[in-house]
């Protein structure tokens, strides 16, 4: 076997009484079922959403089971042999959602201290009595596990889910002897471990997850957090851990639970090499270790035994096979959008942007190749049309891509200039190295004309000539201090001290934050009474949060721009009141208009003609990825 570019992550690691082949775990992501993530190549796959409880109100979505009640159990078997059909062991979660529980026919929740909801839901605090019911279903629900042939169970203690409710000194306030003391406030999560020990027997592997910071609160320090693990594992209660961060259902600790687009990546490497220093059990760690060379590092360096992978695998399900083959740069990345979260777009625009196929495998396999081989023309090289391009041509069609510029990206070749944008960055030039080596003919720095289509005898035309920055009719606005914000990035260190950014969507937050974090004053002036209005709802959480950070950026709200002078910008603010807001340059921000008059231009030139992404809606990548992956897909 030739040598390993990444020998670390491809260790095998001893966990209990199992072994596991290499050091790359499957997150608990169990909207994504894929036989490509089941044969993905990791050592262990996770299973989320094993609610322990019979109680309705003790897990969060609306299609949860109890996987370990006897009339759910040919379902959980079947779920454990699809999983492990890739000779991945496979691990389930044992948990109990406590006070952030979803109410289904029930109008109360266990917590653990008596109050109430911000949405007004009675919070029962868990007595004595229910401690011992709630023990008993962790023992059922393990011994259930055990015998229907899972590898390890996975004690869920983060998140802000029951058990990490009495860990956090930030929720449990309790006066009794389950509360104050770091002694008492691990009692019942002792209860809890020892229960499942009991049924699972000493051989049996348990893995636990929990939480090295909270982000809710002053939460539980990674120092006691240390401490309960030492404790737990020489009790022999826990033989393996997760260190993860954050809370699911408070979206100022989801953020930090699954990482956003602008945040950095490996944010929990530091929180678990302080456990693994503390404790002779493996410590593994999930958070935006979203490369190899990043994994690689991780286990080669200390931070951690093994890493998990969530989204990232949703992106690419061969992450770790074209790992394990020393291609990372064949790898699909992931944008840390957030779309893989339902809840982030309100379960309306659910899905991966740059993996059109997740979930739906079955329907478009992969290297299946058209019937008929066509010549097809694509107008615009962002990323829509070049996902058409390449998907096109992996069919077998003859391919010819157009783009007007002296290089393929669109308009996200700003995340050249904006490391912020890291990830997108990633896979804008992921796509340009798959055009590359295809057998696409780009043509670059070609206007394309209907001229010049009708020349090239196409049997099929794909329109991706996308969207231009909005010009708002305000007074002054071709002013020499007034610059468009996608103009901004390749000179943003030349920009001048006082910045107004008129538009507060997420382009103008976002490069307000850039500008900030560079030292500028910058304010935005928004017309609506909300910043970022158009983003998903966690990213909006995380953009706010990074704004609040940066001391010299201001926001204005319900402001409307009246005119721009040399001096900066006129406007009047919701009370009708007139203000001036100094600047030295002003940003346009004021959105993206569809180019569809050009796109229209070309039809009727050929019959069988596809307009995809912004110059047919201003949308996100995911749109357009989507758009150019169907449409190309459906050419017969």
């Amino acid at each position: 076997m030739s040598e390993l570019k990444y020998p670390n992550i491809f260790k095998p690691l001893k966990v209990g009484s199992i072994m596991l082949k290499n050091r790359l775990i499957a997150a608990p992501i169990d909207v994504h079922v894929s036989k490509e993530k089941a044969t993905s190549g990791v050592s262990l796959i996770v299973l989320g959403d094993g609610f322990v409880t019979d109680e309705t109100n003790g897990r969060i979505w609306p299609h949860s089971i109890n996987a370990y009640a006897t009339e759910n159990l040919l379902k959980t078997k079947e779920k454990l042999e699809f999983w492990r059909q890739g000779g991945s062991k496979v691990s389930i979660e044992l948990l109990h959602c406590g006070m952030y529980a979803q109410l289904f026919g029930t109008d109360w929740v266990y917590g653990v201290c008596a109050g109430e909801r911000p949405d007004g839901t009675k919070i029962v605090e868990v007595d004595k009595e229910a401690m011992e019911k709630i023990c008993d279903e962790y023992y059922r629900c393990a011994a259930t596990a055990k015998q229907l042939g899972f590898d390890m169970v996975t004690a869920h203690f983060a998140h802000g889910w029951l058990p990490s409710e009495f860990l956090s000194p930030t929720w449990n306030k309790r006066t009794d002897e389950f509360g104050g003391s770091y002694e008492n406030r691990i009692k019942f999560p002792r209860m809890i471990l020892q229960a499942i020990r009991r049924a699972v027997g000493k051989d049996f592997p348990i893995d636990m997850r929990i939480n090295g910071k909270d982000w809710i609160g002053p939460g539980q320090g990674i120092e006691e957090v240390a401490r309960f693990l030492k404790d737990m594992s020489e009790e022999h209660l826990v033989d393996m851990v997760n260190i993860s961060a954050g809370a699911d259902i408070v979206f100022e600790g989801n953020i930090h639970m699954a990482t956003h687009a602008i945040d950095k990546h490996m944010t929990n490497i530091e929180l678990s090499k302080y456990v693994k220093e503390h404790v002779d059990i493996p410590v593994t760690v999930v958070g935006a270790v979203m490369t190899p060379d990043e994994a690689e590092m991780v286990v080669r360096d200390g931070y951690a035994d093994a890493v998990w992978l969530g989204r990232s695998l949703f992106a690419d399900p061969e992450w770790v096979k074209k790992a394990y083959a020393g291609k990372p740069e064949e790898i699909r990345p992931c944008l840390r959008c957030l779309y893989c979260f339902g809840v982030a777009s309100g379960f309306k625009n659910f899905g991966c942007s740059v993996n059109p196929r997740v979930n739906k495998e079955d329907m478009f396999p992969l290297g299946e190749q058209a019937k008929i081989k066509k010549r097809v023309t694509v107008i615009g090289g962002g990323p829509g049309g070049m996902k058409a391009a390449l998907t096109a041509s992996e069919r077998g069609h003859e391919v010819i891509l157009i783009e007007k510029g002296e290089k393929l990206g669109g308009t996200i070749n700003f995340t050249d200039y904006v490391p912020s944008k890291q990830d997108l960055h990633r896979y804008k030039e992921y796509l340009v190295r798959q055009v590359e080596k295809s057998n696409v003919d780009v043509r670059l720095n070609t206007e394309a004309t209907p001229e010049l289509i009708r020349s090239l005898d196409t049997d099929v035309l794909m329109i991706a000539v996308g969207a231009s920055p909005a010009t708002p009719p305000i007074k002054g606005i071709d002013g020499s201090n007034v610059t468009q914000a996608l103009d901004v990035f390749p000179v943003m260190d030349q920009t001048e001290q006082k910045v107004v950014i008129i538009g507060g969507g997420t382009i103008g937050c976002e490069r307000a934050i850039d500008l900030a974090e560079m030292g500028r004053d910058v304010t935005v002036v928004e017309m609506t009474g909300t910043m970022n209005a158009l983003a998903n709802t966690l990213y909006q959480v995380a953009l706010k949060e990074r704004m609040e950070q940066c001391e010299t950026l201001h926001t204005v709200v319900n402001t409307r721009c009246t005119e721009i002078t040399e001096e900066g910008v006129k406007a009047v603010d919701a009370d009708g009141k007139e203000i001036m807001l100094p600047a030295d340059r002003i940003i346009l921000a004021a959105g993206m208009k569809s180019n569809t008059e050009l796109a229209h231009s070309f039809y009727g030139i050929v019959p069988e003609t596809y307009i995809i992404g912004d110059c047919n809606r201003v949308g996100k990548v995911k749109e357009a990825t989507q758009d150019g992956f169907l449409f190309a897909t459906n050419i017969e």
